[in-house]
């Protein structure tokens, strides 16, 4: 008699397999759609019940931070569109003069 081995041979480890690194703090990134998305995720989880009620002042709490986290980040980057935009526009409309015309050089008076 055969022992079967219970164990798929796909996903027994190989000796080509590498093995991923632990990554460092200077690997590590975090964007605010990864905030986003952890946001959306909380709010999906609780809504399906996945949250014990011991659980929920916390997860409450965490879900209320990171919503006032990404609404200032969105506004300080719309103000910081606009900012941009208004320099544009004002560096668009201003023409600039050159140096003979900003010492007065070129004028034609002596």
């Amino acid at each position: 008699m055969t022992k079967s081995n219970d164990t798929p041979a796909s996903t027994a480890p190989g000796p080509n397999i590498p093995v991923p690194s632990t990554p460092t703090p200077e690997d590590i990134t975090l964007t605010i759609k990864d905030l986003s998305t952890a946001a959306q995720i909380i709010s999906v989880v609780t809504s399906r019940g996945a949250i014990k009620a011991e659980e929920m002042e916390v997860v409450g709490a965490l879900y209320t931070k990171l919503n006032g986290f990404l609404k200032a980040s969105a506004a300080a980057k719309q103000a910081a569109d606009e900012k941009l935009a208004e320099d544009a526009k004002e560096t668009t409309a201003t023409p600039s003069k050159t140096p003979a015309e900003k010492t007065g050089a070129g004028d034609g008076a002596k």
